[in-house]
């Protein structure tokens, strides 16, 4: 209270926020106290489900989005140079962990990804499997046949990955992991694909925890729109039999998510706010920035998301799409300033995504976005020759992109795609900023 100059009951929902946002916990007592915890991918993905389910999205797109993100990781550990010893640490996990465990969880999974080096791939691996396995507990429970069948073809999938990386054969390891991604989806939306919902419907037992998930349920299913006024606090103390703290708690707890808007005053109360994928950039952020990622890293989790988007737009010979692209390069091309080109350039990426159609990669991405999109302003504030070239270069693959969609090229386009980024990538780290994403600040 004396650093910030601040009163206890300030410094008391500030403090309730952090519990929310698991950065801390609070032991009540003679002996408690709040003791400091890490920043978890459990909280990102949380807020991910939230935005994900609000917008309707089915189980199958988490599927896929997760076939998009994690299938690259066994391509990158099959070409590291160690990739024998990656390949005797996975094997060792298959041999001492029980097949039906690993079926449920993502011990190997994660193993996968942690092996990739990579703490931006980690992050959005762990988030979108911790959204799935809580979505998929119910569809799993009537399928014992079927998950018998799908554990014995599992062992044999992640042996054939295993065999394929200790050989460095790279087409090998992404292939056996593809097909084994597609199985399980299969089986998970076996019947059913239906839209997620209640996937984390509350997280601890606390009184203002179980209020704000009762109204964050109101707010994901349309119950409370836009603007919508909340009702007033007497009516909500007596219909959820709580003190008027204890309101105000959840209250806070959903305003630190962007999901109401407090306003003081005689006019004031609280409103409703759609769940966006600030709140899910803000955590991710704060993780990357936790873990000390590199901007140089997220940028290249990026290239892993962008180039099979476009691929798809021009697998299903969407013309629409393309000239949605082919304006926004035209219009971009229009702009002199290099800060506002830059900008450009960067919205060409969300629209490139968005078009693509799968929600899940779209607001992974966009979370990446945000980051990405601040060291590139930093670099264009700051102008030279590097700066311009890359500028100048982008252009010309964003031109090319959308002529290889014109014609339908998907694979081409695919590779042009993945060479930009990575080109990218290259250029970030040349000019420092593969400074930790920390350093944005």
């Amino acid at each position: 209270m004396h650093d910030f100059g601040i009163s206890r009951p300030s410094l008391r929902e500030a403090v309730r926020i952090l519990e929310s946002e698991g950065l801390i916990t609070v032991r009540r007592g003679a002996h408690g106290g709040a003791r400091v915890l890490r920043p978890s991918a459990d909280v990102a993905a949380r807020y991910a489900s939230v935005v994900l389910q609000h917008r309707g999205t089915p189980l199958s797109d988490v599927l896929d989005a997760r076939s998009i993100v994690e299938t690259p990781a066994a391509r990158l550990v099959a070409t590291r140079r160690d990739r024998r010893r990656a390949a005797k640490e996975l094997l060792h996990l298959v041999d001492h962990t029980p097949s039906a465990e690993l079926s449920r969880g993502h011990a190997f999974n994660a193993k996968l990804v942690e092996l990739t080096g990579s703490r931006t791939l980690k992050l959005l691996t762990t988030m979108l499997e911790d959204i799935i396995n809580a979505a998929a507990e119910a569809a799993i429970g009537g399928a014992h046949v079927a998950v018998d069948v799908f554990v014995r073809e599992s062992d044999r999938s992640r042996r054939s990955l295993i065999t394929a990386i200790g050989e460095g054969d790279a087409d090998g390891a992404e292939r056996a992991w593809r097909e084994h991604l597609d199985a399980e989806r299969g089986l998970l939306t076996e019947g059913s694909d239906r839209a997620l919902a209640d996937v984390f419907p509350s997280q601890t037992g606390k009184n203002a925890e179980l209020v704000a998930a009762r109204l964050r349920r109101s707010i994901v299913t349309g119950e409370l729109g836009e603007n919508d006024q909340v009702p007033a606090e007497a009516h909500l103390t007596q219909q959820f039999g709580v003190s008027r703290p204890t309101l105000r708690e959840a209250f806070r707890i959903l305003e630190s998510e962007g999901l109401i808007e407090v306003r003081r005053g005689a006019h004031g109360g609280a409103r409703i706010k759609l769940p966006t994928e600030d709140a899910v950039a803000r955590y991710a952020c704060l993780l990357l920035e936790y873990d000390r990622a590199t901007v140089a890293d997220v940028s290249t989790v990026r290239a892993l998301l962008e180039p099979s988007c476009a691929s798809r737009i021009c697998a299903r010979h969407d013309t629409v799409a393309v000239a949605k692209l082919t304006e926004a390069v035209d219009a971009t091309d229009a702009v002199v300033d290099p800060v506002a080109r830059l900008d450009a350039q960067h919205s060409f990426h969300m629209l490139l995504v968005e078009l693509a159609g799968n929600r899940t990669i779209g607001l992974l991405h966009a979370a990446l976005q945000q980051i990405l999109e601040a060291a590139g302003r930093r670099s264009a504030a700051v102008p030279g020759p590097a700066s311009e070239a890359a500028q100048h270069e982008g252009a010309r693959s964003h031109r090319r992109l959308v002529e290889l969609m014109q014609r339908g090229e998907a694979e081409r386009a695919e590779q042009l795609w993945r060479r930009h980024l990575e080109a990218t990538t290259t250029y970030l780290e040349r000019t420092g900023s593969v400074l930790d994403v920390l350093a944005l600040r």
